[in-house]
């Protein structure tokens, strides 16, 4: 009835005073009302609405009919709240930003180009830190992962089967160094590296450390350095580490 089309006109107006767009989650609830679904139906039902009820939706900041274009639209407002937030936009390519699979919609702009119309792709190319590049993308995803793992951890040595939040970090670290070996990694890339604290390009370096790290604790705590060759530190093979830097001192 007019009435009720009246009612969520009402809820509607709320929310874009709200929000300043009327651009309403699917899953959105305004005052415990699915406003959200209301509006995809007024969308899929145009043919069946009055001329004043389209001019009146029209009148609305931020309104679409597309619903393919509505749906890019919660996914730009979603990219930008990420970067006011995070400051950047390296989106992990799993990541869910309020029950939206932001890093999926992230990852088809690059990947479906040709689908975007001019005013979508110039959108997004003002943003902050975008970039178009997949490859290049999924490179500032690893790093990111990377500064993370520094901030809590104090260091750079990532075993090569770690998972930092279901990225393969280990895995993306030997590929940095094992692509640097053979002239792949860029000299930009390269520099960014060599800037995080205690990185090094030679993965027996690492463990070295990892393992050097491991004896001072075990000293700090016992008094002395004669680790039990079964000892394990952290399920770290200590003991062993210990007995093969001795043997190949007498070598």
């Amino acid at each position: 009835t007019t009435a009720s089309w009246e009612f969520w006109i009402g809820l509607l107006t709320a929310y874009t005073e709200r929000e300043g767009h009327s651009r309403v989650p699917v899953f959105h609830k305004e005052r415990g009302y699915p406003l959200g679904r209301w509006v995809i139906r007024q969308r899929n039902q145009r043919e069946w609405l009055s001329p004043e009820q389209v001019s009146i939706l029209d009148g609305f900041a931020g309104w679409v009919w597309s619903v393919s274009e509505a749906a890019w639209e919660e996914g730009f407002a979603i990219l930008k709240k990420f970067l006011e937030r995070e400051g950047h936009l390296r989106v992990s390519s799993k990541h869910v930003e309020d029950g939206f699979g932001l890093g999926k919609w992230v990852n088809r702009q690059r990947s479906r180009t040709g689908l975007r119309s001019p005013e979508q792709i110039t959108r997004l190319g003002n943003l902050p830190g975008w970039v178009w590049s997949v490859p290049e993308a999924a490179w500032e995803e690893g790093f990111d992962a990377l500064q993370k793992y520094i901030e809590r951890e104090g260091h750079a040595r990532v075993p090569e089967s770690y998972m930092e939040e279901d990225y393969r970090l280990g895995s993306w670290v030997s590929a940095q160094r094992a692509g640097r070996n053979k002239g792949r990694v860029p000299q930009e890339r390269i520099c960014r590296l060599d800037s995080l604290t205690e990185w090094t390009w030679e993965p027996h370096d690492a463990a070295w450390e990892k393992g050097f790290d491991a004896v001072e604790r075990y000293a700090e705590r016992e008094g002395n350095a004669r680790v039990p060759r079964s000892h394990q530190e952290d399920d770290f093979a200590l003991g062993v580490w210990v007995g093969t830097q001795r043997r190949r001192r007498e070598r």
